[in-house]
């Protein structure tokens, strides 16, 4: 899942409290006031615009649904979109904000549904169903849809709209991970959801939650290729598999029920084809995303991409069978996959290959770059111990005109010196040091270097570097 925040003029995202208060403002005034008149098709351009709060835990997804409602409502219905952090069971959470009415609207992801009873989503996220980009495009366009989102009156909300999202895989991090026997008895980490579940362990595999930006020590995880990249998780992996999908990663937009009901016709109808609107727009940004993170990963080199075999990917549909019969048990999902299975004949999986150049002009390193780390990340990257207990923190690297500073905040240290680049190596000198540190003038330390999504990777090859954090994890760019 990304990580970064898009700011948008119909999009500005608040804070819980304020998503609070705007509910109550907004209940007080009643939706079917001079904002609901002007949306269901009133004369009166100095109306207020209806503004409804959508909670989510990731800001990728909303900001399109958005900028579809404003250009079909001319204005008159804005989405305000309150991001509420992606800490444990967060979907579960904003779920049920939305049921009691702390949100008039909400974003999560398809697979969290079956946690509340709701089964027509399984098939969407069914284990290596839908594998291109292009099929998540013809089933989301489909009459399939509607019937999806009727079962979230099983949830007590009202079901919206659907957006496609990217497409996982597996990322092996202490094996590869390609046919059935590199799962058995492996741990691997995933996001929450069901069908997810279900699936590793028909394949022999424990799963295993995670917090985004936090990896723990697994053997695999299911990812797409801009989550890896931009956390960078493919410092410590050995393979990504490139030619198997395991499932998309759709999100759901949904209404508080109460809230709906205030709306007039046309508001409802405005919030329904709003998703159908945002198809086109929120695919092509996928496509982008998941191309700039392949870059990023090409760049960096670290993890190899793997295909599995034709025997090894029907061993792999074969072993996720008991997921399918569980699913066949509901006749509204068993006809959901039959439909679907239509839909995907004459399409094929999306395949990732590198491109065939990914060098990065020297200049992209140029600017001011931030980093925060935590003594366990310092240990895991090699530090010795005394350096990563003194080092933990966080600081800049400024890198401009052949000269680099960097700067640890929390203790105030300060190195210099100058800086190299030859292709993708990246050479710093350091020229003053810090007292009592392990820092030598004039030694010469290498890394590898990336940068992608304003985000800076450097792998050491040579030499001891200055500060242990510059390794740990990626520098974000300060703007």
């Amino acid at each position: 899942m990304s990580r970064r925040l898009r700011r948008r003029g119909i999009a500005r995202v608040r804070t819980l409290a304020a998503a609070a208060v705007l509910t109550v403002a907004l209940a007080a005034a009643g939706c079917t006031g001079s904002a609901a008149n002007k949306a269901g098709g009133s004369s009166h351009s100095t109306a207020k615009p209806l503004v409804l709060t959508l909670l989510t835990g990731d800001s990728l997804f909303a900001p399109e649904y958005a900028d579809a409602v404003r250009r079909l409502s001319g204005g008159a219905i804005r989405i305000e979109i309150t991001v509420a952090g992606n800490q444990p069971a967060y979907e579960v959470k904003t779920v049920e904000s939305v049921r009691k009415g702390k949100a008039e609207l909400g974003a999560v992801g398809a697979r969290v549904w079956d946690a509340f009873g709701v089964t027509s989503f399984q098939p969407l996220v069914a284990p290596f169903l839908v594998e291109s980009l292009a099929l998540e495009r013809r089933v989301l366009a489909s009459s399939l849809l509607a019937r999806m989102l009727v079962g979230l009156d099983r949830a007590g909300v009202i079901g919206l709209a659907v957006l496609p999202g990217p497409l996982r895989r597996p990322l092996g991090l202490s094996r590869r991970l390609l046919g059935p026997s590199d799962y058995r008895g492996a741990t691997i980490a995933i996001r929450f959801g069901g069908m997810t579940r279900a699936t590793f362990h028909a394949l022999g595999a424990t799963p295993k939650g995670y917090d985004i930006g936090h990896l723990p020590a697994v053997d695999g995880a299911e990812l797409d290729s801009n989550t890896v990249a931009i956390n960078g998780y493919d410092a410590r992996a050995r393979a990504l598999t490139a030619n198997v999908v395991l499932w998309p990663r759709p999100q759901t937009i949904f209404a508080n029920r109460a809230t709906f009901d205030r709306l007039t016709p046309a508001q409802r109808d405005i919030l329904r084809r709003a998703g159908r609107e945002a198809l086109d727009p929120e695919l092509a940004r996928i496509e982008k995303d998941e191309a700039a993170g392949l870059g990023g990963i090409c760049a960096r080199g670290r993890v190899s991409l793997v295909d599995a075999s034709p025997a090894q990917r029907a061993a792999l549909r074969g072993a996720v069978q008991p997921v399918y019969a569980g699913i066949r048990r509901d006749p509204v999902a068993r006809q959901l996959i039959r439909e679907i299975d239509e839909l995907r004949r004459g399409t094929s999986a999306d395949v990732l290959r590198c491109p065939s150049s990914s060098a990065r002009p020297a200049s992209a390193l140029v600017g001011r770059w931030r980093f925060e780390t935590s003594r366990d990340d310092l240990l895991a990257i090699g530090a010795p111990a005394d350096e990563a207990e003194r080092q933990r923190g966080g600081g800049t690297l400024e890198l401009t005109n052949g000269r680099w500073v960097g700067r640890e905040r929390h203790i105030g240290f300060t190195w210099r010196g100058r800086y190299v680049v030859q292709g993708n190596v990246l050479r710093l000198v350091p020229t003053s040091c810090p007292a009592t540190t392990t820092c030598v003038p004039n030694s010469i330390a290498e890394f590898r270097w990336s940068v992608y999504s304003d985000r800076l990777s450097l792998e050491l090859v040579s030499g001891t570097p200055s500060y242990w954090g510059l390794i740990a994890k990626p520098l974000i760019r300060v703007r």
